[in-house]
């Protein structure tokens, strides 16, 4: 049975934020600084469905992208059948980390740099070197963990817990403005990366700020 644990925030300070927006005050400081609030955002936000990006980074065999999640590793790539899988970045032999680049494209596998295990678009293990003279060694038995993966409105959403409800009802009427603006058609046209030492949530409310639109 999951337990909630002991969060350092004052439920007075919580309730401020709560109030008419004339009036309300922002999180308090411990909801951006204090570790047992980071943990539990861990796990009870980042553990149901997020967005890793446009369907057009993995719309083609072999293209992939890898988004690192909390603790986890997570490799998302197009498939032969032209679908987008998802597997936990980690090789099943000794736990390696399989693919280092944030994006790119594979030809056909994805390739171990440990011990040279690979394995095919849709997580399936094709080679184990030296495995061959292990007994019973079933290659069905040890492809890729997959992770739950949907695509709503031209956006590639993940579930690290397997429990969330459906990705459509997770979306809800947002779906609408999705296709208003034909998300799904949109195509990349540059890229611009920056890495922040903050509170994710410092980040997305600055973005969120209409005063910087101009």
């Amino acid at each position: 049975m999951r337990t909630t644990p002991s969060l350092d925030l004052d439920p007075r300070e919580i309730a401020l934020t709560q109030q008419p927006l004339e009036r309300a005050t922002m999180l308090p400081p411990a909801a951006f600084t204090s570790q047992s609030v980071f943990e539990w955002e861990l796990d009870q936000i980042f553990r149901g469905w997020i967005c890793v990006g446009h369907v057009s980074s993995v719309d083609e065999p072999g293209k992939y992208v890898v988004r690192e999640i909390g603790p986890d590793s997570v490799v998302v790539i197009g498939g032969e059948d032209g679908r987008p899988r998802a597997f936990l970045n980690a090789c099943r032999h000794r736990g390696s980390r399989i693919v280092e680049d944030t994006e790119g494209k594979v030809r056909r596998r994805l390739q171990c740099p440990y011990h040279a295990w690979s394995y095919g678009l849709d997580g399936s293990l094709k080679a184990a070197p030296h495995m061959d003279e292990v007994e019973d060694f079933d290659f069905s038995c040890w492809g890729l963990i997959p992770v739950r993966l949907a695509v709503v409105g031209g956006l590639v959403l993940i579930d690290l817990s397997t429990e969330a409800p459906d990705a459509a009802e997770h979306v809800g009427e947002l779906v609408e403005h999705l296709e208003h603006y034909r998300v799904p058609e949109l195509k990349r046209a540059g890229d611009r990366f920056y890495r922040v030492e903050a509170n994710w949530k410092g980040i997305a409310e600055n973005y969120n700020e209409c005063l910087h639109c101009p």
